[in-house]
Formats: structure tokens, C-alpha cells, sequence
């Protein structure tokens, strides 16, 4: 079994089908996605750029002061991907077709998705398609598609490839996750025959499309407003190809790449990039196939999501569709990051630099809800503004702050880049202090925090949610910590604050229960009963008001459970065991984030085939369509997450006092499971079996197995 390839054999009939096929096979690069259309059949071709967006006004019944009356919206530039067949000048309606054979590939070692599509016309006519599609890492401007064309006539047959500038947004309404108003931002015009110059609309940023068409059939070949026409006749075969540039005024547009570069140079050039991507980035997981191949699709969403620059993030939707309007959350830092820090450090500070090149707006947004110092992040954003209309369940997550300090300390531990803390880290960290301890007030000898809402979105506007205050308590540890380490000058009194709000805040927990309390009310509410919802009923924010589910103890995604796996230190064994068991029978996973949660809990409590079902059901998310809305965009948290669970669940990863730990733990259906990381400077790569672990380190390494402390130079065997 090829393992880097994902192929679907079954004609997608239906409208959601489609859409969930364009999603699933799209192709991106980290600057530009293109929705994977079946190109004669598509249903919302989307073209997008990461970091461009529009500019759109937010209604409020009531307007009050400060909430968000503007908000970005990701914006689909153009159809490039337009495709459609003459027959003696008559258009083929492949509505109208039938469908012989089909088969759609991603080919993940070489970075292309191909298709294979053979109808029959009602005139009884073959019509052989084949595609293929890339996204160039090494030229991220660059698109590449390939066709080649065959029928079993010998009328004329007339080929035209196209781009259309009028296109809009996916609207699906009633979901608070997808786009509820039809937007059209882009003003655009041909310049010439190849070249198509747009603006969005408010936002004011400009955008060049380019293309080129190469075929073996040139004097066949006609050109008109950036379309190609192929003619044949006599059963010749039409094979061309087209080129695509796209670049944007927020990177300032770039002169013209050579579009007659060469194809199989592209191609040459996205396979050796990947395969230095699968070096490092590659699981494997022995006698579960299946698993492993979800597993690399995942990981490659990730690296085909991420910016290659600090101009753009990555989106929750990464760059497969428009869901949740293509903004970047907490989800990047928190569950995609160590992805990035632990394979490509150099990428994973890029994510960095773009929160850094954002803090004006943070400040700003701190301002905004009346803080007199530091700064928040926005909860959800492209341009660095927040996003977010509804505060309860948006600006109100501070713990987007710690998210972003946490990202910045695990980087530093792994990477020692004392440079990048100096010029930039401890800024960032002491900033987002400084704003959490105007957030908190002492009371009654503890710091607390009141009016903020944790990752748990049926619970919101609380007091001391423990997530947020552990995760607060761990940022003011290490600024004071790092910042004495590097001799990087914060004001003794400042100092001094910070180390008393660290001591004094407070970890809301029940001496009765033997449990970490979600915050100060929670436990007082009744428990929501989900033995008796219906399945219809789920997920519980679409069937129900947001006061209703406030007012129960009933979870979106698990709060506390990610504390004490973030934060272990913080709570003693029995409360983080007991936590967990009480969490999970209150928890709905309504939200895509949860499962690989309690996947990596279940795998500390030694739980291993609790821990290996929770990780089925988040490993098979997009390719099996499980949330029923893949249509809408991956869910590139879940995916990350994923890894989080292989690395830090089944192999126990943890850094200790500077040093690697491992206490790994394989689930009784895999032989063995293998992974591999750059941990400061040094790659090491691990295969962990039932009795036994493999590590080779390039450089000499000290780790600690299982608690015993083991030096690695080269390769290492040791029996677990």
C-alpha cells in the first residue's frame, strides 16, 4: 500500500459530495488553495490567498461600545480551474452525461492531485478526461495544470480552459461556523489576454492573475480574455498545460515569473521539497495502514496550511474552503505550532513573527475593552483586528494570550533560539503579562480573574476558569524565569507583581470530588443528560439557545482536561485521573478539538485502548467526513492535534528541566510506531515497539526513558 496517496473511486453524485471532494482534494502551497473541483462539474471552485481578505461591516441590534462592527472574511479571487468541451460547437452539459469511470488521486510524496474521468455523452460519445494539478512550494505564486483530452470521434472537438473573474463566497446559512452573506468584493478587468488585474473592495488590496497555456498542438491554439481554445479533429489527442501566477499588493505585487518555465521542472522541484518535507515529518505506524495513511494526510494539510511567510497564519480551514471566513484562532499556536517546532523550527517562528508584526492591533484591542497595559490578541482574525462579533464566546477567551505565549516558550525550550527571545519572544511574553495582570485582582489573598470564558464554549463569562488561570500561572513562571535566564531587563517592581499574582492565583478544584472545578459555578449546575439527546441533536450550538447550554454542566470540548495535559505540574495525579473520568461523561466533542484531548489523557492514565478510540475518531475527521462539514474546509486544529497525540500521548514526549523525556505507551492492535524530531538542532528519530525502543540522534543527546537517563549518540536500543 502506497501510503502517501489518498484515492476516491466512487463519482462524488451529489452536490455535498462534490463539495466535499473539492475540499479533500484541493491544493495549496501555504500562499494560495485551490479547491479541488472536478473541473466540467464544479460546484464552488475557490481560488484564495493567505492573508488577503475583505472588509465587511458587522450589524448589531444594539450597538454598544466596543464590540466589533467590522470583520475580515477570506475571499475567493477568481475561478482558475474553468473547464468546458464543444462537440461541433455545441457545449457538452456533463449534467447530462454518464459517467463510465472515475478516479481522483492526491499524491502526497509529489505533491500533485490527478484525475481520471471517463462519460458518455447522449450522443453516445466517449469523452476522456485527465488532469492534474500543483501547487509550487519552491514558487509559491506558481499553479500548474495539466490536461489531456480524447474522444471516440471524429467530429470537430473544441477545448477552452479558462478564468472567471466573477465569483463569490459559500454562504450556508443558520451555522454560526460558514459565511451568512453573499459577498462579490472583486472589482476586476482584463489587462490584455493573459493578465487579470482585481481589488477587493474595502480592503483596497490589489491582486494579478497571470496565465499561460503551452500544448503540442500550437497552431491549433487561440487565445481570448485569458482563455485557451484547443481544436482537433481525427481523434488526435489534446495534451496542454497552463500556467498560473498569482501575486498581492500586501507582499507588494512581484515582477512576472518566467511563465514558460519548463513543467517538469515544477514538478521535479515539488517532489525533491517533499521529499525533505516526509523526512521529518513522516509516521509510520506499524499494522494499521489505514491509520497511517490518515495520519500523513493530516500532517501534509498542515504543511500545505501554513503561511510561507509572517504576512498570514493558518487558518482553521487552512486553505481548503471558507469556513469560519478563513480566520486564524487560538487552534494555530496551540495544536498545530508544536507540529512545526518539533519538524521545521525555521516555519514555526514564521507563525511567530506574524502574532509579533500584530501587536499594534493587540494593543489596540486591549485598549478597546478598557485595559490599561499589555495587549490581546483578537480571537479570531486575518488582518490582525478582531473578528469576533459574539464576545461571550469570542473576545471573552483570553486564553488566546496564553496560547500564543505558550507556542513562544515551548519553541524556545526546543529550539534554545536566545536570539528570537531577546529581539522578540520576551516582548511578547511580557506584554501578554502585563495585560493579565490588569485582567486579575487580588482578593482575599488569591489573584483571580473574573468575566472570561475558556476553551469550553457552553460555559462562557466566568470567574476563575481554571484552564485560563493554570495557563496564566504557567506564562508568568516562565517570563520571570526566561527572562532572568537571558538578562533581559523587566523593572523590579513589575518583576515583583508578576511573582506574586504566579504564587497567589487561584486553581478552582473540589476537596469533595477530588477534581479541578471548570470554574467557580460550574459544579453548582445541573448535569445535562446526554444518554437521553437524540443524535439530531448534535452539535448542541445548532439546536440550542447559548443560555440553555450555560446554564448546565455540559462540555463542548474538555476545559480541564487540556489543562492538566498542557500543565501537569500544576495538580496532583488523583485530581488529573478524576478530572478526567468527570469531564468525559459531560463532554459532547461537538467541537473537533476534544477528541485527541482526552486520546492523550486517556494514554497518561494508561488507558491505551480508551486513549486508541478517541484518536480513531479525530485521526479519520476529514477523510471520512465525520462532522458531516468537510464541505466547509479541513479542520487543520484536528489535525495537528493528531500529532499531538502520537508525540506527546502514545510516546509520553515532555521536556524536563531542559532535558527529553519519554514514557511511551503502544496500543495492542500496532507493532510499532515510528516519528521524528528536530530538538535544538538535533534530529532524532524514534520507533517505539511493545518491549522494546529505537532512537538514532545525529548529535549526542541526553534522554530521559522511562525516568532513566540515557546519553544517544548515533543509534540506541534499549528494552522497554
Amino acid at each position: 500500500m502506497n501510503n502517501l496517496l489518498i484515492e476516491k473511486s466512487t463519482f462524488p453524485s451529489s452536490k455535498k459530495n462534490k463539495l466535499f471532494y473539492e475540499t479533500l482534494f484541493h491544493v495549496a502551497n501555504g500562499y494560495m488553495g485551490v479547491r479541488g473541483s472536478i473541473e466540467e462539474l464544479p460546484i464552488h471552485p475557490g481560488t484564495y490567498i493567505n492573508g488577503v481578505y475583505e472588509s465587511v461591516d458587522v450589524e448589531h441590534a444594539e450597538p454598544l461600545y466596543g464590540l466589533t462592527y467590522k470583520k475580515d472574511t477570506i475571499v475567493n479571487i477568481a475561478n482558475i480551474q474553468g473547464l468546458e468541451i464543444f462537440i461541433d460547437n455545441e457545449k457538452i452539459d456533463f449534467e447530462k452525461c454518464k459517467v463510465l469511470n472515475f478516479k481522483q488521486t492526491l499524491d502526497m510524496k509529489n505533491g500533485l492531485v490527478y484525475r481520471e474521468t471517463s462519460y458518455l455523452s447522449p450522443n453516445n460519445i466517449e469523452i476522456n478526461i485527465k488532469t492534474e494539478r500543483m501547487a509550487s512550494y519552491k514558487r509559491a505564486n506558481i499553479f500548474l495544470f495539466s490536461y489531456s483530452i480524447s474522444t471516440n470521434s471524429t467530429k470537430k472537438i473544441k477545448v477552452k480552459s479558462y478564468v472567471d473573474n466573477k465569483v463569490s463566497n459559500y454562504v450556508k446559512k443558520n451555522d454560526p461556523r460558514a459565511n451568512h452573506k453573499q459577498l462579490a468584493p472583486i472589482e476586476a478587468q482584463f489587462s490584455d489576454e493573459t493578465t487579470l488585474h482585481s481589488k477587493i473592495k474595502n480592503s483596497n488590496i490589489k491582486i494579478k492573475i497571470e496565465a499561460n497555456f503551452f500544448s503540442k498542438l500550437e497552431k491549433k491554439i487561440s487565445y481570448n480574455l485569458n482563455s485557451i481554445c484547443c481544436t482537433y479533429e481525427n481523434n488526435e489527442r489534446i495534451d496542454f498545460h497552463k500556467i498560473v501566477e498569482i501575486s498581492d499588493s500586501l507582499r507588494k505585487i512581484k515582477k512576472t515569473e518566467n511563465l514558460d518555465i519548463n513543467e517538469n521542472t515544477l514538478k521535479k522541484e515539488q517532489t525533491e521539497y517533499l521529499n525533505n518535507f516526509w523526512k521529518l515529518s513522516r509516521i509510520e505506524i506499524g499494522g494499521d495502514e489505514k491509520l497511517e495513511k490518515a495520519l500523513n494526510y493530516n500532517l501534509y494539510q498542515l504543511q500545505q496550511s501554513k503561511s510561507q511567510d509572517s504576512f498570514a497564519h493558518l487558518g482553521a480551514k487552512g486553505l481548503s474552503g471558507e469556513g469560519y471566513e478563513g480566520h486564524y484562532f487560538w487552534d494555530t499556536e496551540m495544536y498545530c505550532q508544536p507540529f512545526f517546532t518539533l519538524t521545521n523550527p525555521k516555519e514555526s517562528k514564521q507563525l511567530l513573527m506574524y502574532r509579533y508584526k500584530t501587536m499594534k492591533q493587540a494593543k489596540d484591542n486591549a485598549i478597546r475593552l478598557g485595559h490599561k497595559m499589555g495587549i490581546l490578541f483578537p480571537w479570531r482574525t486575518i488582518s490582525g483586528n478582531e473578528c469576533s462579533a459574539y464576545f461571550p464566546a469570542g473576545t471573552a477567551q483570553y486564553h488566546i494570550n496564553s496560547a500564543i505565549a505558550y507556542a513562544i516558550i515551548f519553541y524556545y525550550h526546543c529550539t534554545n533560539d536566545k536570539e528570537f527571545m531577546i529581539n522578540y519572544g520576551l516582548e511578547l511574553l511580557l506584554e501578554i503579562c502585563r495585560l493579565f495582570f490588569d485582567l486579575g485582582n487580588f482578593n482575599n489573598g488569591k489573584f483571580e480573574i473574573h468575566e472570561v470564558t475558556g476553551p469550553d464554549e457552553y460555559t462562557c463569562l466566568v470567574s476563575n476558569n481554571y484552564y485560563t488561570n493554570v495557563s496564566v500561572k504557567y506564562d508568568f513562571e516562565n517570563l520571570i524565569s526566561i527572562s532572568k535566564e537571558l538578562n533581559y531587563y523587566i523593572d523590579e517592581n513589575e518583576i515583583n507583581n508578576f511573582k506574586q499574582a504566579y504564587k497567589k492565583i487561584y486553581l478552582p478544584k473540589s476537596e469533595k470530588l477530588k477534581i479541578c472545578l471548570q470554574d467557580d459555578s460550574f459544579i453548582n449546575k445541573p448535569i445535562w443528560d446526554l444518554e437521553k439527546t437524540s443524535d439530531n441533536d448534535f452539535p448542541l450550538l445548532l439546536n440550542h439557545h447559548p443560555l440553555e447550554l450555560y446554564r448546565y454542566q455540559v462540555c463542548k470540548q474538555p476545559d480541564v482536561v487540556l489543562a492538566n495535559y498542557l500543565y501537569p505540574q500544576y495538580q496532583n495525579n488523583d485530581y488529573i485521573e478524576n478530572s478526567y473520568l468527570y469531564y468525559k461523561k459531560i463532554t459532547t466533542h461537538d467541537s473537533s478539538l476534544s477528541s485527541t484531548i482526552f486520546s492523550i489523557a486517556a494514554t497518561r492514565l494508561k488507558l491505551g485502548e480508551e486513549a486508541l478510540s478517541f484518536f480513531g475518531n479525530s485521526a479519520y475527521l476529514d477523510l471520512d467526513n465525520l462532522k458531516k462539514n468537510t464541505e466547509e474546509g479541513i479542520h487543520t486544529a484536528n489535525m495537528g492535534g493528531c500529532y499531538l497525540a502520537i508525540v506527546f500521548g502514545f510516546a509520553g514526549l515532555e521536556m524536563k528541566n531542559d532535558l527529553l523525556s519519554l514514557n511511551p505507551t503502544i496500543p495492542n492492535k500496532w507493532e510499532y510506531f515510528s516519528f521524528s524530531i528536530i530538538y535544538r538542532k538535533t534530529k532524532i528519530k524514534f520507533k517505539i515497539f511493545k518491549n522494546k525502543i529505537e532512537i538514532h540522534s545525529e548529535n549526542e543527546i541526553t534522554i530521559l526513558l522511562n525516568s532513566k537517563k540515557y546519553t544517544i549518540l548515533g543509534d540506541f536500543n534499549e528494552t522497554i
